[in-house]
């Protein structure tokens, strides 16, 4: 997928409707293997695995902090409802 901004198809509510568009230029993949349980029909995961270009690492530490600290703020709704 390549893209920059709101990806919105015709006849979609239009981009302004909801909270502002956040762009995070990062570049990396992940894949997970899930297995499914036929009689209720849950995913549940069984291996992940990430991977992500991050460039040269000065310290490693703080590169490491990188990954969770952004997982943290996905979902984070700040004030004026901006989302991270």
């Amino acid at each position: 997928m390549v893209g920059n901004g709101a990806m919105v198809l015709p006849g979609d509510a239009s981009a302004d409707a909801g909270p502002p568009i956040v762009s995070s230029r990062t570049f990396g993949a992940v894949f997970v293997e899930v297995g499914v349980d036929p009689d209720l029909g849950l995913l549940r995961p069984r291996r992940a695995r990430g991977v992500y270009s991050v460039g040269a690492v000065v310290n490693e530490r703080t590169a490491r902090s990188q990954k969770p600290g952004f997982t943290r703020l996905e979902a984070m709704a700040w004030p004026g409802g901006a989302h991270a």
